[in-house]
């Protein structure tokens, strides 16, 4: 009998990508959309016991430090590349930014 084999399909964009976001969520240069309300769903989908505002994982640590929401379908990752000293920063700043929205991302560093 043939075995089901999952693949994980992932969209990675970089922070320069991103075109413009609000509370509702992130819309890049490209046209695609990241829906924190939809994040925030899936999240809840499989953490039934969280509060339904986490939307994503994190690693400030990873190299490079990036943002995976957790987005209908596949994975969509932002990656904070190409920032040189401001990585950092621009990366904590982001978490701020989500967090004012009333969103959070757990942190896996």
């Amino acid at each position: 009998m043939a075995q089901l084999i999952h693949y994980h399909y992932t969209d990675s964009f970089h922070y320069s990508d991103i075109k413009a976001m609000d509370s509702s969520g992130i819309l890049f240069v490209n046209g695609l959309s990241i829906f924190f309300e939809e994040c925030a769903k899936n999240f809840a989908r499989s953490y039934p016991e969280e509060r339904g505002t986490c939307i994503a994982e994190c690693s400030a640590s990873a190299d490079p430090p990036y943002f995976e929401f957790f987005t209908c379908g596949k994975s969509m990752v932002l990656l904070f590349d190409g920032l040189g000293r401001d990585t950092q920063q621009t990366f904590r700043l982001f978490r701020q930014r989500l967090e004012n929205y009333g969103y959070i991302a757990y942190s896996l560093s």
